[in-house]
């Protein structure tokens, strides 16, 4: 169901000359350097690292970052997106606890990789904006730039703490219980 979704989003950003699949076809090859070079604990932090990351942004989606998008097929597909990934935000994570201890040798391990994977996803999504941006005529459009640089910002101020929140020791991505938000949003979708 998941890539049944994500290929009707490609199928619908192509119409628009994006060409989505050239990004995943580059995150491909990034996770791909990633799994040759990195510990099979390096590559399982590093997917906690990335679970968590998903699990803030659909969030605040499901919260109200939805109501910006006009195409109601569009926003029901990213919002059942965002209930797919709140539900196993934390498996990754349970295995990774279960595996290595809640220590401090592990914390430490835990902290490190979030860093870097934060980093590099924050870099990685820049390029991607731009390369997007040029992609749809926008790129030396400064109009554009005016309307995302306060959306950007105000949104990042709101994800900060809990981007910042994997950091503290005793940290579980069960701590945010959106139960009663997925609960809405699948009833604003129509599902149950």
């Amino acid at each position: 169901m998941h890539s049944r979704e994500h290929e009707a989003f490609h199928v619908s950003a192509q119409k628009h000359g994006l060409d989505p699949k050239s990004l995943e076809a580059w995150t491909g090859k990034i996770l791909g350097f990633m799994e040759r070079n990195f510990s099979e604990k390096s590559q399982l932090l590093i997917t906690t690292a990335l679970e968590h990351y998903t699990a803030v942004l659909v969030v605040e989606m499901m919260k109200d970052i939805h109501e910006m998008m006009d195409d109601k097929n569009v926003r029901d597909l990213w919002l059942w997106h965002s209930i797919e990934e709140t539900e196993h935000k934390s498996v990754a994570y349970d295995m990774y606890e279960y595996l290595y201890g809640k220590g401090w040798t592990s914390y430490f391990s835990r902290v490190s990789m979030y860093v870097l994977s934060l980093s590099t996803i924050t870099v990685v999504s820049l390029v991607y904006a731009f390369v997007l941006m040029k992609r749809d005529g926008q790129l030396l459009n400064m109009n554009s730039y005016r309307r995302f640089l306060p959306f950007a910002l105000r949104s990042y101020v709101r994800f900060a703490p809990k981007f910042l929140a994997y950091l503290r020791p005793g940290f579980h991505p069960d701590d945010y219980n959106d139960d009663m938000l997925v609960d809405k949003t699948k009833k604003m979708i129509g599902i149950s």
